[in-house]
């Protein structure tokens, strides 16, 4: 379930997997011949062979919105460092990417962005630069912001070194001026008066800004007075996020509560520890309730912030407090009870005597507005009382989030009864409770589950084994007719245990889109699991995703995943194959580690025209994708066949008059 706080940081290329390619041979081709499909990249430099090919490609293309380098070399030579910036400047030529991202790397700034310069005055509106900017590179940065032509930056966070001068600081931000600025993210070096003062003035202008994050303040009260000051009259701002000490958040707070105006939706303080018996907190507390356009607070845990839900004017829908050991139970039980406004709560690390659960269970069963629950790593915990609160059938409640929260097998039969009745949750988390619930518990968990509502089923981390397996099995395919996700990553299940599991993908009646397997490490049994699970795949038309570990899988694995996502034997069985997964991954890796015909068939299943290429690829060429380009060597017999398909080209309108212009012999 998203929220508000999901805006820090700046969100990140690549979130939506299915339309995101990481750059290799074949996505360089389709970006050459501008395919409307390829939109988002994410290169991994140190995987490009043809460099000076890729950047031409990239340069040309005119459907590429979003590109996202990383993986750079921390040391770096003259040689890389000249090769990295004629590929920037490839890039810089662009005139459709909208939106960039830079990791960290040790070249120099000022040659980054120097290579990059051209690309402010084109489309470009998302920035996320990485990577530490000295001094010169930061002088450059405000003189290219300052001269662009276009001014269409939206998004920009960027990094300064702790040596870049507040002079130099104060310029970035007053060139930023000119732009109609949405979100601005500060990390590393703010600067001092010159540059508060210009930040300051982003916030008092006439101004479009709604997303600010300043967490790297300086503790000089007199800077944070500045900005404080700015705030007392902002009525734009909608999102901030920031880091002081003491007495510049008791400014900060004053200012807030001075500005009924206010748009702010969202404020993330959990950067600054409020201590307990501080009046910081209770000023704090005082200002947001004073704010009714506040709809979600991240904070560390103290009462005062729980006050809040119970002001007759809150608007208040997400509440985010990291607890550490404090129990609140009882005053958030009783806050609760008669709020009708938070949709979402999270207590990490909350401590809750029998007392306090048995309140908060009481507040739970009557709210009927609370739609997601986190009370992760959660001490002490007497989960009677809220499981039960959970069977009301009246519940909102559509995720709870459990991650090692010494769940306990008793409490395990309680949620599946509660489960049973409550008609709304969606969404259940119980990973990491491998100490506390036995494989008994788990096997009592699933053989009393009836049917209910989930679409998502969390259980990574647990003492799961080939025993549970079975009654899985049964639960899932019988009792949750709407389950999309499932996660059973770093169990204690063996081939017999995959291979029992593999048949959910059998059975009609569940639709799983995602699923995730496997243990904590490679496997010698990783070729066999993959097999199973590919074979499962066969006819299976739901899963779009598997994770799973891969860098211990062979050719004997990948082949039969091949043969099965593009059946060679026939057009008919090509036409049969699975057309569905679109991802197949491990833990640390997207697609860059797949082999290159792994890789090129899940591609072709994100595509609209799926059965096509894959018959063309298959049965028409001997060259794969070279069918699309300059392959003269194509037997005679097909080519009226070749030319009713390209006609219909995902390149563009002009395949099919290459294609004629290549082969003059036959249209003489």
């Amino acid at each position: 379930m998203s929220s508000d706080v999901g805006v820090w940081p700046l969100s990140g290329i690549g979130d939506d997997y299915e339309t995101t390619y990481y750059f290799d041979n074949e996505i360089s081709l389709l970006l050459k011949h501008n395919d409307p499909n390829i939109t988002s990249v994410i290169i991994d430099y140190k995987g490009i062979r043809d460099i000076d090919s890729a950047g031409i490609y990239l340069d040309n293309n005119t459907n590429l919105k979003e590109v996202d380098i990383d993986d750079l070399p921390l040391a770096t030579n003259d040689n890389f460092n000249t090769e990295f910036c004629t590929f920037l400047s490839a890039i810089a030529r662009s005139r459709s990417i909208e939106k960039l991202y830079i990791g960290s790397t040790s070249i120099n700034s000022i040659e980054v962005i120097e290579s990059l310069t051209p690309l402010f005055s084109a489309n470009l509106r998302d920035v996320d630069f990485n990577f530490s900017i000295d001094e010169r590179g930061a002088e450059l940065l405000a003189s290219t912001l300052s001269n662009s032509i276009n001014k269409l930056l939206t998004k920009f966070s960027f990094r300064l070194s702790q040596r870049v001068s507040n002079k130099t600081a104060a310029n970035i931000y007053t060139a930023l001026a000119d732009y109609k600025l949405i979100q601005l993210h500060a990390k590393g070096k703010v600067g001092r008066t010159k540059s508060y003062s210009a930040i300051s003035r982003l916030l008092k202008r006439p101004t479009t800004l709604k997303k600010i994050n300043l967490n790297w303040l300086q503790s000089n009260a007199k800077y944070i007075e500045i900005l404080a000051n700015a705030l007392i009259d902002n009525n734009t701002l909608e999102c901030l996020n920031l880091t002081v000490r003491k007495d510049g958040m008791l400014l900060i707070a004053k200012a807030l509560q001075k500005n009924p105006q206010s748009a702010l939706r969202a404020i993330d303080l959990s950067g600054f520890c409020f201590k307990n018996n501080d009046d910081t907190a209770q000023v704090m507390a005082n200002a947001l309730a004073s704010i009714p356009s506040l709809k979600t607070i991240k904070v560390d845990s103290l009462s005062p912030f729980i006050d809040i839900l119970q002001c007759p004017n809150t608007s208040l829908e997400n509440l985010y407090m990291d607890c550490h050991g404090v129990d609140l139970g009882s005053e958030l039980g009783s806050a609760l009870a008669n709020n009708t406004t938070l949709k979402t709560l999270s207590l990490l690390l909350g401590r809750f005597s029998t007392e306090s659960s048995e309140v908060l269970g009481e507040s739970l069963f009557s709210n009927n507005t609370l739609k997601y629950l986190d009370l992760s790593f959660a001490e002490s915990i007497h989960w009677g009382p809220i499981f039960s609160a959970l069977s009301n059938p009246e519940s909102a409640l559509e995720v709870l989030r459990l991650y090692g929260a010494g769940v306990e097998d008793d409490d395990l039969s309680l949620m599946a009864n509660a489960l049973a009745t409550n008609g709304s949750m969606k969404e259940l988390y119980l990973d990491g409770n491998d100490v506390t619930i036995s494989k008994d518990g788990w096997i009592n968990f699933f053989s009393r589950l009836q049917s209910n509502t989930l679409e998502k089923l969390s259980l990574s981390g647990n003492n799961i084994d080939d025993q549970v397996v079975p009654s899985i099995v049964s639960a899932l395919r019988s009792k949750c007719p709407s389950l999309k996700k499932l996660e059973l990553e770093y169990s204690q299940i063996t081939l017999v245990g995959w291979m029992a599991l593999s048949t959910l993908l059998m059975y009609p009646t569940l639709n799983l889109e995602y699923l995730a397997i496997g243990r904590d490490g490679s496997s010698r049994d990783d070729d066999d699991i993959l097999i199973t699970f590919a074979n499962a795949l066969e006819n299976n038309t739901s899963l779009k995703t598997l994770h799973m570990p891969t860098s211990s899988i062979t050719e004997r694995g990948w082949n039969v995943l091949s043969n099965i996502l593009c059946n060679k034997t026939s057009i008919e069985a090509t036409s049969s194959s699975n057309h569905t997964l679109q991802l197949i991954s491990d833990e640390y890796h997207y697609e860059q580690e797949l082999p290159e015909d792994i890789r090129s068939l899940v591609r072709f299943n994100r595509a609209n025209d799926t059965v096509r290429r894959k018959i063309i690829r298959s049965h028409f060429s001997n060259n794969g994708m070279q069918l699309f380009i300059d392959d003269n060597d194509i037997d005679a017999g097909v080519i009226p066949h070749i030319l009713a398909w390209i006609g219909r080209d995902f390149f563009g309108h002009d395949l099919l008059f290459r294609t004629v212009k290549s082969m003059p012999s036959l249209f003489g």
